[in-house]
């Protein structure tokens, strides 16, 4: 076994290379090289986030301090072979949790900041990493009484962004800010009018294609909403995507490919058998197509289904479904062309009280990976691109990893992110 300490042990940064994973293997075998970051206040980490672009990848966390919520991040660039140590993000002594992280085509990175004063959210910030470090500026500020729900943050290769949220108190609404690569934010946009509040569902998920066309989804009362528009421009009217068929729509979630095909799934009940469904659209060739159900996973209860959606237009699509006091773990894959193949089961079974989510990523090539959480570990499983089966394995590697997110940086190249005895740990496996 050998370990890098020196420089990037004292900034916070162990790397481990593969004898530490599991039994010892062939020299060509693919291994996993392990990276432990820790932030330099040493306090527990939450809620990591991977977001990979270019080739490279950045890595982002919160720590929960005496002082409150802090921001971190590493980065590794395309072709580098380690990780940066640790910084903050945002000013010091202004306590801030990391609510979106970014990385365009350039390897840039961005983040999107829930500032914090005393116990309330106080403001939604943007932080971008230029050549002298993170600087932040302010997006929005809530109203009298109420608080802002981020949604998240996406950027594409060449810098366009867009950062969404929920404003919810004495009304409720989604807003929207954009950003045209190397131009400021726009001022927030309203995509709804404001409402009387309703009790606080999933905020609202965005997507923005590598021309700048950025699409954002929410659940409205039992329905799914959309609204379309330009990085830096205006957005049009929203609309009702998820049809007129009875019973309750939820969660939904969307991706892009290079070509702007959105895909949209959601979870949804069946009106008659009171079952779980997973239902989705798509905006292809300037429209939206007709909602439909996708797949009929059957059971009483389940997680509404995760996706990812690959540059070339391959997808994942997976969901949770409950029987007996079990989850069991079902997915199905989209071909660049549009069609989606039959659902499969992945993964053993775990207790139906797990509250976490599975993790996706779609590679450049169209290959998938998919961690799915169990007990205190993770699975891991994979299908290769064109690929009909899924290949398990990994439960071995990761059996004590919490909070796990995937990326799939570039052809060959794995990423897995957790926590993991109180520090941030990136496993990666380069093939």
């Amino acid at each position: 076994m050998r370990t890098r300490l020196g420089v990037a042990a004292a900034a916070g940064l162990v790397t481990v290379l593969p004898a530490v994973l599991g039994p010892s293997r062939a020299a060509s075998t693919p291994a996993w090289v392990i990276t432990t970051a820790t932030s330099p206040d040493r306090a527990e980490p939450r809620l990591p986030l991977v977001s990979a672009g270019g080739g490279g990848a950045v890595v982002g966390w919160s720590s929960s301090s005496s002082g409150g919520p802090r921001a971190w991040a590493v980065t590794r660039p395309s072709g580098a072979a380690t990780w940066s140590a640790a910084e903050e993000i945002g000013a010091e002594g202004a306590p801030a949790a990391l609510a979106g992280i970014a990385l365009d085509g350039q390897g840039v990175a961005s983040a999107l900041l829930l500032r914090v004063q005393g116990d309330a959210p106080s403001a939604l910030r943007v932080a971008e990493r230029g050549a002298q470090g993170w600087t932040v500026q302010d997006l929005a500020s809530p109203p009298a009484g109420g608080r802002l729900r981020p949604g998240g943050l996406r950027v594409n290769a060449r810098g366009d962004a867009v950062a969404v949220w929920e404003v919810s108190g004495p009304f409720s609404r989604v807003e929207a800010a954009t950003r045209r690569a190397g131009e400021p934010w726009s001022a927030p946009s309203a995509l709804e009018p404001a409402s009387a509040a309703q009790e606080e569902g999933p905020a609202p998920v965005a997507a923005i294609d590598p021309s700048g066309i950025v699409t954002v989804v929410w659940e409205k009362r039992g329905e799914i909403q959309a609204a379309r528009g330009r990085a830096g421009g205006v957005f049009a009217r929203t609309r009702r995507i998820s049809g007129r068929r009875s019973g309750l729509r939820f969660l939904p979630r969307i991706g892009v490919d290079s070509q702007g095909t959105t895909v949209v799934v959601w979870g949804a009940t069946d009106p008659a058998s009171l079952s779980q469904v997973v239902e989705g659209t798509e905006w292809r060739a300037g429209r939206w197509a007709r909602p439909r159900v996708l797949f009929r996973p059957g059971g009483l209860g389940g997680l509404a289904p995760i996706l990812a959606v690959g540059p070339r237009g391959d997808a994942v699509a997976v969901w949770g479904r409950d029987d007996d006091g079990k989850r069991r773990y079902q997915a199905a894959a989209r071909s660049p062309r549009g069609r989606w193949g039959p659902f499969a089961a992945i993964g053993a079974p775990v207790p139906v009280t797990s509250p976490r989510y599975p993790a996706a990523a779609v590679g450049p090539g169209g290959g998938l990976l998919v961690a799915l959480p169990r007990g205190t570990g993770a699975d891991l499983a994979r299908r290769a691109p064109g690929g009909t089966r899924w290949l398990a394995g990994g439960h071995a590697l990761f059996p004590r990893l919490d909070e796990v997110q995937v990326a799939v940086p570039s052809a060959g190249v794995e990423l897995v992110v957790g926590i993991l005895r109180g520090n941030v740990q990136i496993a990666e496996l380069r093939r």
